[in-house]
């Protein structure tokens, strides 16, 4: 390492975060790339996070503090404190494998023109342990529709975006008090909508190249599927997530809408096919069928299976029908892991 070495910040926000930070914060200190700041960002946690924190004798580590006022402003909170070159993101109980940050710097290397560098990830279980599942992704020719059916970032702990790109998409905010830079909107109307929001702008608003690396160098943490799942919040959720996009993108969003609500659509049948409720399962599977017709051409089989999957959940026991969409889908372990994705997101919704 020299001193032109770019330094790396990673940005952590953490709420009763105590059991996972630890790790967390060390597997940024512990990368094969030594010059990284971990960035945390103490959202307002009423437990021993900071405690935690501060007993980690490392330079690198820098503690911030604000109010509760969730993910997002404490995402822009250490964006705006951080000092590197390139800046990334990494949830409080999520791990970095050590090659992460020299591969992406690598993939900047090669890339002069890329402004956000992604991975996949592994997803593990609240000991830490490998759950045999993963977060695949489209790595190239990202476009926009992609945002909106099956996001290739996948979640908040893979990318690593250049400094100069979060600049290009910053807008000015009030935090307390301040008009400060802010690059996530943390406006009501995004709740858990924020992060696929902030990806658009990165891919269409910011003038830089987007492009994965197939590594699989996050470990996303999972607890376990949520018991009941707010279908009809989840849909509406979406509809305005879209329409908030098309307040400055107004003519791309209408060109994929249709096709983006009918996937999403498809996606809430499986979730509830997989929750045991056939009546809302068969709803959506139809909706996704007549809102962009062309799903049936696009995917053909996963989409008659889930309808026919969405009927059988009517009939037949869960764990019957559970195995037949599997089997007839061959992707078992994908749904499984997209469903699992969707929990986590509605546990930590609430920070």
């Amino acid at each position: 390492m020299t001193t032109t070495d770019p330094l790396v910040s990673v940005v952590i926000p953490a709420y009763q975060a105590e059991a996972h930070i630890e790790e967390t914060v060390r597997s940024v200190l512990n990368q094969t790339y030594a010059q990284v700041e971990a960035v945390v960002v103490n959202d307002g946690s009423p437990d021993d996070l900071v405690q935690v924190v501060e007993a980690i004798d490392d330079p690198r580590v820098r503690l911030l503090h604000q109010p509760n006022r969730g993910v997002a402003e404490a995402r822009n909170h250490g964006i705006r404190a951080s000092r590197g070159a390139f800046i990334g993101l990494l949830d409080s109980d999520d791990v970095w494998l050590p090659q992460k940050v020299e591969r992406h710097l690598d993939h900047f290397q090669r890339r002069p023109d890329l402004g956000t560098s992604y991975s996949r990830s592994i997803f593990i279980d609240g000991s830490g342990q490998p759950m045999g599942l993963y977060q695949d992704s489209k790595l190239t020719d990202i476009e926009p529709i992609d945002m909106f059916v099956r996001c290739p970032i996948g979640s908040g702990s893979t990318p690593i975006v250049r400094r100069e790109t979060w600049d290009a998409i910053a807008f000015q905010s009030n935090h307390f008090g301040e008009v400060v830079d802010s690059y996530f909107d943390a406006s009501p109307e995004l709740l858990l909508g924020e992060d696929v929001e902030c990806w658009y702008r990165l891919l269409t608003q910011s003038g830089w190249g987007f492009e994965g690396i197939g590594d699989y160098l996050t470990l996303y943490r999972i607890y376990g599927e949520s018991n009941s799942a707010n279908l009809t919040g989840k849909a509406e959720s979406w509809e305005r997530l879209l329409d908030w996009v098309a307040r400055y993108d107004a003519e791309r969003v209408a060109g994929f809408r249709q096709a983006a609500m009918s996937y999403h659509d498809r996606y809430l049948a499986r979730r509830a096919v997989t929750n045991g409720h056939g009546l809302p399962a068969t709803r959506y599977a139809v909706r996704a069928m007549t809102t962009y017709p062309r799903l049936l051409t696009e995917e053909p089989g996963r989409t008659v299976v889930t309808l026919a999957a969405a009927l059988a959940t009517c009939l037949l026991p869960k764990s019957a029908v559970q195995a037949l969409l599997n089997r007839a889908t061959g992707d078992a372990k994908a749904e499984q892991a997209a469903l699992m994705a969707d929990a986590r997101a509605q546990q930590t919704g609430g920070q």
